[in-house]
């Protein structure tokens, strides 16, 4: 499992406005998705800035890579947004880039008889102290 927290999101939001926050999330959602094998794996918003990965029969190394590579094609993404409101001929479009947009991500191999409270609760602690640590990280859960 991956929670993925997007780092300083609020200031994102803040510097280039919700409408461009929004995009940023669909564009998160679309690494998210592309980043995980389709019809085994799954990935979803978990909430606010969060998404969740459910990465079945894959090993701690398995999710470790599949989780860098959701951090590093986040990082190094750029979004077109429509600048201004929509015209009829013409629509101009600008570039955005998820400039500065980095995730923390808590990492947690489990077992089908792990509860799932306790699972989210420590996979959770994982990812506060990958923003803890700077954010733009991967930290693991557990031994």
């Amino acid at each position: 499992l991956l929670l993925l927290d997007l780092d300083n999101f609020k200031s994102y939001n803040d510097m280039y406005g919700h409408l461009a926050g929004d995009r940023a999330l669909e564009e998160v959602g679309k690494i998210v998705l592309g980043s995980i094998r389709s019809g085994v794996d799954a990935g979803f918003r978990y909430g606010g800035d969060e998404f969740a990965v459910i990465l079945p029969e894959t090993t701690r190394q398995q999710a470790t890579t599949v989780a860098q590579r959701i951090r590093d094609s986040l990082e190094n993404n750029t979004i077109f947004m429509r600048r201004g409101a929509p015209r009829r001929m013409g629509d101009s479009f600008g570039k955005i880039e998820l400039d500065g947009l980095t995730t923390s991500i808590g990492l947690i191999e489990f077992g089908p008889d792990d509860p799932a409270e306790a699972v989210i609760e420590m996979v959770d602690r994982a990812m506060y102290r990958a923003k803890g640590a700077g954010g733009g990280r991967i930290e693991i859960a557990g031994p």
